[in-house]
């Protein structure tokens, strides 16, 4: 039996503990098909791009919380048409710069920070900083709904989406400009200095948790509270929820790597 039929839907793309994959909506061009898939674990999700060739193996092109911007390598004539679809499925009332980035919310949330920070807030140290985060990730456990959040298929993917949201409330800022990827957040964090990376086994109420997606499984991102409880997304509630401690969460997603940031109190102004 040849790759390509072995591969009969989306989810055999998967590990096994993916428990739901949905085809979203699919763009049939001359080589092939390509389908936009919405995958969930019960507590975190992601989109998926794949790819669906007329000849060989189907693949994975992206899995993140947010698919755009596009993969480099998928041709230029097929670009308008996967960015005309993913618009039509995750970004209805949503302003959008398309025309200028292909990171369809980058240009207005640019616009957005800018206005907050221009208004300069109080200055954050270290432990002020946590404790506004940790605070109002508490006041958000439970209350925080994802459901009806633009791009997030109903709150399946609203993982970044959340963690921003928390700590827009606490700082009038949010960690990555793109509100919806899990790889912007962390791109955010570790590159952007927008985090500062804590050392092995070290967490403080009011950190961010996150494991990225790698290959085929997918990753999630949180807050950390008192006691290593963790509040994040949860993609079965489609709320902001109390769903694991840090013990619990290493042992989910064991298959990837973790990382434990505070936010950078030289990065955030507190409101």
């Amino acid at each position: 039996m040849s790759p390509q039929t072995q591969i009969r839907t989306a989810r055999d793309l998967f590990p096994t503990r993916t428990t739901k994959t949905t085809v979203l909506g699919s763009l049939p061009v001359a080589t092939g098909l390509y389908q936009v898939v919405s995958v969930s674990d019960g507590d975190a999700g992601s989109s998926a791009l794949i790819w669906r060739p007329k000849a060989g193996p189907a693949s994975i092109l992206k899995l993140d919380t947010s698919l755009s911007p596009l993969p480099t390598n998928i041709p230029k004539p097929d670009r308008a048409g996967l960015r005309a679809l993913l618009a039509n499925l995750f970004l209805k009332g949503t302003p959008t710069n398309s025309a200028k980035n292909e990171d369809l919310w980058s240009d207005v949330h640019l616009e957005l920070q800018e206005s907050i920070i221009s208004q300069l807030g109080s200055v954050a140290t270290q432990s002020t900083l946590n404790e506004a985060v940790l605070n109002t990730a508490k006041s958000c456990d439970g209350v925080l709904k994802t459901g009806d959040v633009p791009g997030t298929e109903h709150g399946n993917l609203a993982c970044a989406w959340a963690v921003n949201e928390v700590v827009r409330r606490a700082t009038g800022q949010t960690v990555s400009q793109e509100l919806l990827s899990t790889d912007s957040l962390y791109s955010a964090l570790s590159t952007e200095r927008r985090g500062i990376l804590l050392g092995p086994g070290v967490s403080t109420p009011g950190c961010i948790i996150i494991s990225p997606t790698a290959g085929k499984v997918i990753g999630h991102v949180g807050i950390v509270g008192d006691a290593d409880v963790v509040f994040s997304n949860s993609s079965a509630r489609a709320e902001f929820w109390h769903s694991y401690t840090i013990q619990t969460w290493l042992v989910k997603y064991a298959k990837l790597k973790t990382y434990l940031f505070d936010l950078d109190p030289e990065q955030f102004q507190l409101t």
